[in-house]
């Protein structure tokens, strides 16, 4: 049965493990956006520890008004509507769009939702999977790549698809390194012994 949980921030470029953190597996706040969120302080000026530009991909959008200090690239959360006859038109299916703050949530602490704008400009953009043999699926994207100059629908489409790539790295890491299954009996144990491989 698993009792712990993990999160990584891997290189796109190198596929290294920039930085990880380790939690229970149930409970309170023990899921991936809640671990994640451990691992934001590091970054700083879209830097990590000296290791380059970090380019950050979340899954969830309650994490973007806290990733200040990354670029961010993500699928638009499933309960949020898209109306693409709003806000600023870019292209087709390409457009600026403003989110405002939302009541804080009961995991957030005062002193955080009080740094959080009251307001966002994103960009959101929607573009089509189209896989041989399968059915055409529709892909909504968030991202704080605002300048449709530098970078174009068609660049942002291909960043988000870099996040297959990271899921088959993490495969490769942990087989590799034999890590499928770590048998401890705490969360601290599983980090210490895990730790011993990289």
């Amino acid at each position: 049965m698993p009792i712990a949980r993990a999160v990584a921030i891997l290189s796109l470029a190198t596929a290294c493990v920039i930085d990880a953190v380790y939690g229970p597996y149930a409970g309170k706040e023990t899921g991936e956006s809640a671990l994640l969120r451990t691992l934001l302080g590091e970054l700083v000026e879209g830097r990590h520890r000296g290791a380059g530009s970090v380019l950050l991909l979340l899954l969830d959008d309650r994490l973007v008004a806290l990733a200040r200090h990354a670029g961010l690239c993500s699928r638009k959360h499933h309960l949020r509507h898209s109306d693409f006859r709003r806000g600023q038109r870019l292209g087709k299916y390409d457009h600026l769009i403003i989110w405002t703050i939302p009541q804080r949530p009961t995991w957030m602490d005062e002193a955080t939702y009080a740094q959080i704008p009251a307001t966002l400009l994103l960009r959101e953009i929607r573009y089509n999977v189209v896989e041989p043999g399968r059915r055409t699926r529709s892909i909504d994207v968030i991202t704080t790549l605002v300048d449709a100059d530098a970078f174009t629908k068609e660049e942002i489409a291909q960043l988000y698809g870099f996040r297959w790539n990271s899921e088959l790295d993490i495969r490769s890491i942990k087989d590799s390194l034999n890590l499928g299954h770590v048998r401890c009996k705490s969360p601290e144990m599983v980090e210490r012994n895990s730790g011993q491989h990289f």
